[in-house]
This record gives structure tokens, C-alpha cells and sequence, in this order.
């Protein structure tokens, strides 16, 4: 069976949501494996407040 990586970023994504919901005052950032870019860090986003 493949890695699910779609998932995995999905459940990252998740948590990196629910970290920024309980500190809205800290800066998240949350890297997307699925994007598949290279570790020039292309896919580090910041998690926006919800």
C-alpha cells in the first residue's frame, strides 16, 4: 500500500489549524509535503487565524 501522502498533509494541515486556533498570537507555519517542492521551503505557509 502507497503512503498517503495527501492524507497525511491534510492531517497536518489540521493540527497546524487547531495549534493556531488555541495561540492566535503565534505565527504557524505548516509545510505541505504534497506540493512536492524541494526543501527551499517553497511550500512553508503560514497558518491564517480562523
Amino acid at each position: 500500500m502507497p503512503f498517503d501522502i495527501e492524507g497525511f498533509a491534510a492531517t497536518g494541515r489540521s493540527i497546524a489549524e487547531t495549534i493556531k486556533a488555541a495561540l492566535p498570537g503565534w505565527h504557524i507555519q505548516y509545510h505541505d509535503y504534497s506540493k512536492a517542492v524541494c526543501a527551499c521551503c517553497e511550500a512553508v505557509e503560514e497558518v491564517a487565524p480562523t
